[in-house]
């Protein structure tokens, strides 16, 4: 949600987008970015609301991207995606968490992979990232991460 600008961003996973709707009810919703891929969905995302940037990652295709918003527009600037060293490039992301106080262009992010059991974190635009929690099997797959002052929460 962008309270500042009266705006709520949410995904849909019928219509395979990202949508757009003022929450005074004065427009439609929109859509503001459409993945265009029958097979593709948004998994997770993040809003970097002093940045104007917007984090997701994608279910079968397993990337991670981000875009920059024009809050005056709503419309969406290139869309940047994550590059990371694992080999399999096919893991299911399922969770994400941003870390934009130490650098807003380069932030450390998490993401909960489905495939191993595992909570990855790296450095926004590096290939490596370290394995944050080894296997959370016991504990149900985190489909929602969230960072807050030095912690990483999830459920």
């Amino acid at each position: 949600t962008d309270e500042k600008r009266c705006l709520m961003y949410y995904a849909d996973s019928t219509a395979k987008a990202i949508k757009v709707m003022r929450l005074d009810g004065e427009s439609a919703p929109f859509t503001f970015i459409d993945l265009s891929s029958p097979s593709d969905f948004v998994a997770a995302w993040y809003k970097d609301t002093d940045n104007d940037l917007l984090y997701f990652t994608t279910g079968q295709k397993s990337r991670i991207l981000r875009t920059s918003i024009d809050p005056d527009s709503a419309s969406y600037g290139t869309l940047e995606e994550h590059t990371y060293g694992q080999t399999n490039t096919f893991m299911n992301r399922v969770g994400l968490a941003v870390d934009t106080s130490s650098s807003s262009t380069n932030p450390t992010i998490w993401y909960a992979n489905e495939d191993d059991w595992k909570i990855y974190k790296a450095t926004w635009g590096t290939a490596a990232a370290e394995t944050f929690l080894y296997d959370a099997s016991d504990l149900e797959l985190p489909g929602a991460l969230f960072y807050h002052q030095n912690y990483i929460y999830f459920a």
